[in-house]
């Protein structure tokens, strides 16, 4: 006798769809826990209902006058959807966005079933379209501001690893100021083209070559002054340029295919105003020029040493031609006195390299004395620490030179008596006076010593050694050792340290060593002098006298 199976409950046999006629009077009256009778029934225009049984989680009522119109309910929930059938018996169903009516529901569901019989997904599309506008609100958001803003922080960060200078950075950050209120600083990156640079920098260049002029015209044609930001200074403005041409390549992004900025300096290369070369030098065949030499050497002695150190710095500067930041930080260690050279580290140069000068007699007397007068004023001076320290901040370095320039510019005023008082009363000049004497930076004593060493000897190679420079084109410069370099400048310094020793008055400079190369001409020199009838001694005299 076979055993009869239980039927199955009628709840769990399967429905025919629910095909009804959609109104909105339907929809609304459908809950979840109560489906349509199966088959349908109508009471009126209401559908027939009874319990929905509990292990069914969701149902479907189909609209009849749109055909892939549905209403989904679920214990929380009831949507609008929309289904298709594709590749047979797979159904893609979504969820509509019109839910706030039957009426604008059944709109937007004619259009998303006409995009599935394309085989297109509407939602797929809508979240490419809502990606869209958070990548242009990303691009709306990311300005040029912000991409300089991360050129800094990328700057800062190579200077903390030793590939970058903090001057170079402190450089850059000017232009947050001066470019603040530009249009270009609020435009996205994606946005910038040469339009809108021209549209920033032409008012800036225009202005700063007006500026320039009107310098010039009270000056006479003459020096004119520097600084004053973009629209005040022809340099400055090329150098926001540059700054920003910079920035712009580093940038992560959309944005064009070539850097707008470099492009539109191109093409207007020949139109904007360009930077006049600076030719200052400190004017030695002149008087003024003498008076300014041998006042700074005077200021070696004053008894302030705020002034003293920095006296002895530009002294050096004069004797070496270093840049700021190589003789800022140039410490004890970086002097030999057995083999006679000083040495600028390649953190602090601008060619990335050690640097080396020869320690010539002069420069090493100023160095000794400035040992000792650090340590008088209480500052170390160990093999680590600066030859020249900041007078008042603990472990920093000099940054400002323009106190004693300024003393200097008062010294060698016309009227130098009126402004200059005896270094035992405690000052130099009167603060009330306007001085118009000679203004020289430390910029402008490099260019003296390049003069001067191509007056000497004729050759730009030797100058281009003696300051450090360096060209990837020139590559004899990598066949001569660096001190074997020293050695050839050497009797260049010297002799330009006796010179401008007995220009402001001092005896000839220490002794210069006579080395055992040197001996046998000089002797030879001598026997000479005497076969002509002539005394070395009174030659040396008259020597003196030129």
């Amino acid at each position: 006798m076979s055993e009869t199976k239980p039927s199955p409950p009628s709840s769990a046999v399967k429905r025919a769809p629910i095909l009804v006629p959609f109104s909105a009077v339907l929809i609304k009256a459908l809950r979840f826990d109560r489906w349509p009778k199966s088959p349908i029934e109508w009471d009126g225009e209401a559908l027939v209902t009874e319990p929905t049984p509990e292990h069914v989680h969701d149902w479907i009522v189909r609209d009849t006058k749109t055909p892939g119109f549905a209403v989904r309910l679920t214990k929380g929930s009831k949507s609008f959807i929309v289904e298709r059938k594709r590749r047979g018996t797979e159904t893609k169903r979504r969820k509509l966005l019109a839910q706030d009516s039957l009426t604008s529901a059944r709109a937007e569901a004619g259009k998303w079933l006409q995009k599935l019989a394309e085989d297109k997904d509407p939602l797929e599309e809508i979240r490419a379209l809502v990606q869209q506008r958070k990548d242009a609100d990303t691009l709306s958001d990311r300005t040029f501001k912000v991409v300089y803003d991360e050129f800094l922080s990328q700057g800062q960060k190579r200077v903390e690893g030793g590939l970058l200078k903090p001057s170079s950075v402190t450089d850059r950050k000017k232009l947050l100021g001066w470019m603040a209120n530009t249009q270009l600083w609020s435009t996205p990156l994606a946005e910038i083209d040469v339009t809108a640079v021209a549209a920033t920098f032409e008012p800036i260049f225009f202005k700063a070559g007006k500026a320039r002029d009107a310098k010039k015209r009270e000056t006479g044609g003459g020096k004119t002054k520097r600084g004053g930001g973009p629209s005040a200074d022809v340099a400055t403005a090329h150098k926001c340029v540059t700054h920003c041409a910079t920035a712009w390549n580093q940038a992560v992004g959309v944005k064009a295919a070539a850097n707008p900025f470099s492009a539109w300096r191109n093409d207007r290369r020949k139109k904007l105003p360009r930077v006049e070369r600076r030719t200052t030098k400190l004017p030695m065949r002149k008087a003024e020029g003498v008076l300014w030499l041998k006042s700074l050497n005077d200021l070696r002695d004053d008894p302030r040493f705020r002034v003293s150190v920095v006296a002895a710095y530009m002294m050096l500067v004069v004797l070496w031609g270093g840049r700021k930041t190589e003789m800022s930080l140039i410490r004890w260690a970086d002097v030999d006195w057995n083999d006679r050279w000083a040495r600028f580290l390649a953190d602090t140069t601008k060619g990335n390299k050690d640097h080396y000068v020869p320690l010539a007699p002069w420069a090493a007397e100023i160095l000794t004395e400035q040992r000792q007068k650090n340590k008088d004023a209480g500052f170390p001076v160990g093999q680590n620490d600066l030859v020249f320290p900041h007078p008042t901040k603990k472990g920093g370095h000099l940054k400002d030179y323009r106190y004693v320039s300024g003393l200097l510019e008062a010294m060698t005023t016309p009227n130098v008596a009126e402004h200059v008082k005896p270094l035992s009363e405690g000052h130099i000049c009167d603060t009330s006076a306007k001085p118009r004497g000679l203004k020289i930076g430390l910029h402008d004593l490099r260019r003296t010593l390049a003069g001067e060493l191509f007056g000497e000897s004729k050759n730009l190679g030797t100058v281009a050694i003696a300051l450090g420079h360096s060209s990837a084109q020139d590559v004899t410069a990598g066949y001569v050792e660096a001190l074997e370099a020293v050695e050839g400048l050497r009797p260049l310094y010297e002799a330009r340290e006796r010179r401008l020793r007995r220009l402001i008055g001092l005896d000839d400079g220490p002794a210069q060593e006579v080395t055992s190369d040197q001996k046998p001409y000089l002797l030879a020199a001598v026997e000479m002098l005497k076969r002509a009838g002539l005394d070395p001694e009174d030659l040396v005299a008259q020597l003196r006298t030129l």
